[in-house]
Order: structure tokens, then sequence, then C-alpha cells
């Protein structure tokens, strides 16, 4: 998924037409507005959110959590790792130089498919803000030892760097 995520998202940005994670063809180029937002959202859930799921299931398994439980890292991971990249979008429109450590604007300059780009800047964030708390009420299962997690998860759209 990691892989095909990121070929896709290269893809994306040059315009050539990706396969999304069910194989299905799509293309950025003369594509609607609602197609290209369910390709940019693949493409993140394929790249961020299975990075982050990856690394909550493991943490899972290793405290031999059930699968219920599995299953609410899982739906928090995508919701984060989807919330986390449009943050990192918003960032990159928003963020000070001197602050992230790094260029910015990088992303509109390459032409990149971005949240922004598709939705505007307080609709991304909305977005995210959305998803965060989307990702916290999947954590229910998880009780109260989920509060670090619930943190982080607002941590990501208030973070400025």
């Amino acid at each position: 998924a990691l892989v095909g995520g990121q070929a896709a998202d290269l893809e994306a940005e040059r315009g050539v037409t990706t396969s999304d994670a069910t194989g299905e063809a799509n293309s950025t180029a003369g594509s609607s507005h609602a197609d290209c937002l369910t390709l940019l959202e693949d493409i993140h859930r394929r790249k961020t959110g299975a990075l982050f799921v990856a690394a909550l299931r493991l943490g899972g398994l290793a405290a031999s959590a059930t699968e219920q439980q599995l299953g609410a890292l899982h739906g928090y991971g995508r919701r984060l790792g989807l919330a986390f990249q449009i943050c990192d979008d918003l960032l990159d429109v928003e963020g000070a130089v001197d602050i992230l450590g790094k260029r910015t604007n990088k992303d509109a300059a390459r032409g990149k498919l971005t949240f922004p780009r598709l939705l505007g800047i307080e609709a991304s964030r909305a977005r995210a803000v959305q998803l965060a708390a989307e990702a916290c009420a999947s954590l229910a299962p998880l009780g109260p030892a989920a509060a670090p997690l619930a943190g982080l998860a607002r941590y990501v759209t208030e973070r400025d760097r």
C-alpha cells in the first residue's frame, strides 16, 4: 500500500493516469473536482494513513490487543493519517519558513495536487479537524488508555511545524 500510494502520488503530480487501491484507473488531467479529491484521499490513505496504521497495529499487537482494539487503532490511524497530510499541505501554504525549518509553497510551485488547492484553506482546515474528531471517536473501545492518542490527534490539527 505504501509503495503504491507513493507511486500514485508521483504520477498524479505529473498528471499521469494512476491506479487507486482497487486497481481502478484515475487521472488528474481533466478530472472533476470530486474525482481529484477522491484520488488525493486515496493516495494519502495509502501513504501516510498506511504508515500510521502499521505503527499503531504493531503497537497493538505488542500489547496483545483484541481484534476490536486493533480495529479501533486501524480506524484511528486511517483518519489521523489523512488529517496529518491535510495539515502538512496547509503548513506548506501558510507555514513560516523560520518555524518549519524548510521552504514553503513547494507543492504549488510543482503543481502538486493538495487539499488546499482543491478545497481551499478554510475547508481543508475544517476537514482536518473533522477527521481528527472522527479519529478520536474511533478510540472509544480503548477507553481512558487512549487519551494520549486523542491528544496526538488534537496536536496534529494545531501544530505549526
